[in-house]
């Protein structure tokens, strides 16, 4: 089977407090790997959120965490990725917490994948903060991916306007989403070794962002199977806007 993907969710919530956040449900396809990219923002704060951060579901799945990252800035922020094969889909909701931070926004991106290698799923990967509040800007993978591999990049930005950024050449956008001065932007690329995930630009609109950070990693495919799929535009769900810091 060849690699494929598709996007099962998109959603944050704003204002969590230190309360945890529950998506809505969504059905995973059988024998397939499931991506959630965990944006996060912490009212105040002096430290990485992400060392506090958990994910569990209403399967009881086992989840990996690949890569992290996060700034000690006040208003800190960050991100992270973790991975979870499944056997058998069957409706199910991912929850995230982040221990007795403040939290002011949850994010949650969950990409599913069919045909990966379920003995290596995961290769290069990076996450850096300090990115340009403005203009181009682009990071570096710590391995080349394979030709046959997806690569997964995630761009989160502070600042007071949507800044609707426009993925690299090379890459096709799955996601882009603005609410209460956060903006997330989902992008994802095949066929490609190289290991740079760019950004044309990471504002395209109004003012500078206050900060930017980018998190990416590579799905490796089973076999030398070429990739297939396109994301499913339907899967994507809203923010729910409520209010801006």
């Amino acid at each position: 089977m060849p690699l494929a993907l598709n996007l099962e969710l998109g959603q944050a919530t704003f204002a969590a407090g230190t309360g945890s956040f529950t998506t809505s449900a969504f059905t995973p396809p059988n024998n397939s790997l499931l991506v959630a990219i965990i944006c996060v923002d912490e009212t105040g704060g002096t430290t990485d959120p992400t060392t506090d951060l958990t994910i569990t579901d209403s399967q009881g799945l086992t989840w990996t965490s690949r890569v992290a990252g996060g700034d000690a800035v006040t208003w800190t922020f960050g991100q992270r990725i973790y991975t979870a094969p499944v056997t058998t889909g069957a409706s199910m909701t991912v929850t995230v917490d982040c221990a007795a931070r403040d939290i002011y926004m949850y994010d949650v991106q969950v990409v599913s994948f069919t045909g990966y290698n379920t003995g290596s799923p995961t290769g290069g990967k990076v996450v850096t903060t300090g990115l340009a509040v403005n203009g181009a800007d682009q990071i570096t993978l710590d391995a080349s991916p394979a030709s046959g591999s997806y690569v997964l990049g995630c761009l989160l930005a502070n600042g007071p306007d949507a800044a609707t950024p426009d993925p690299g050449s090379a890459f096709t956008e799955l996601r882009d989403a603005f609410a209460a001065a956060m903006s997330v932007q989902l992008q994802y690329r095949t066929g490609s070794t190289s290991p740079i995930v760019d950004w044309v630009a990471v504002n395209t609109v109004g003012s500078d962002n206050a900060k930017t950070m980018g998190i990416a990693i590579e799905i490796k495919a089973s076999g030398a199977a070429a990739p297939t799929g396109v994301p499913s535009p339907t899967a994507q769900r809203n923010y729910r806007h409520t209010g801006r810091h």
